[in-house]
């Protein structure tokens, strides 16, 4: 009798453990949903759906196959996010090398033209004011090279 009472402590203590660890990882994943970083609303709320959706199959009382299943797709869904990571940075890289050449070839305009147009530079000054406050990339390097592409005369 005692050795039953032992055994049935001992599922009852397994069973507890199993529903907080499956707690913890259905935290986890919730996290992830929380903390998810792009800029790409659309992607996000699909991410964030599947997250859910992943979340929500962990909670409850899931057999272990569904868990291990869950596992896997969690993994392709951390690994999409890497990969769409890394395409942002290098857009982002590409992006800001591009303004950089751009600025290159300004400076090389104004450097050739500075004898002349004083009135210019002062007008080219307050622009890059202006260009230096916005917050995107690709509008900085349009803005950039719409002012190369007006030669100063």
């Amino acid at each position: 009798m005692i050795s039953m009472q032992k055994s049935l402590d001992y599922i009852e203590q397994f069973a507890k453990r199993f529903q907080t660890v499956l707690s913890c990882y259905a935290s986890a994943i919730a996290g992830l949903e929380i903390h998810l970083v792009t800029k790409d609303e659309a992607r996000d709320a699909f991410r964030r759906d599947r997250l859910a959706e992943l979340r929500r199959r962990v909670t409850g009382e899931p057999d272990p196959e569904a868990v291990l299943e869950v596992a896997r797709a969690l993994d392709e869904e951390l690994t999409s996010y890497h990969d769409d990571l890394i395409a942002t940075e290098d857009k982002t890289r590409s992006e800001v090398q591009g303004a950089l050449e751009i600025l290159k070839d300004l400076v090389s305009n104004l450097v050739a033209h500075t004898g002349h147009r004083s009135d210019r530079l002062q007008k080219l000054t307050c622009q890059f004011e202006l260009v230096s406050q916005l917050n995107s990339i690709t509008e900085i390097r349009r803005r950039m090279a719409s002012q190369v592409g007006e030669r100063i005369h």
